[in-house]
């Protein structure tokens, strides 16, 4: 009951959602998680991968629209910052 899209580019890389499919579209409001904004803490984005695969079957009982790496480049760089050098935050 899950779906994964390209949702954007950021600095050449591809930022990815993770959509909940188990509940009607208009029937419910989603629930927005992220990480990753800052490359250099990449335990967040595991951290959030991991916690919805182990729940994904309660998960999809509500809309859920997971976005788990918002700073790719920063992530592959090991870097807080975009390519551009700026502070997501």
């Amino acid at each position: 009951g899950w779906s994964l899209r390209r949702f954007a580019e950021g600095d050449g890389f591809p930022v990815y959602a993770v959509e909940s499919r188990g509940a009607k579209r208009d029937a419910a409001p989603a629930i927005y998680l992220s990480a990753g904004i800052h490359g250099d803490e990449p335990a967040a984005t595991e951290a959030l991968v991991t916690w919805a695969q182990r729940r994904a079957r309660l998960l999809s009982r509500t809309r859920f629209l997971i976005f788990p790496c918002l700073n790719p480049w920063g992530l592959q760089n090991n870097c807080r910052h975009n390519a551009s050098g700026l502070d997501l935050n």
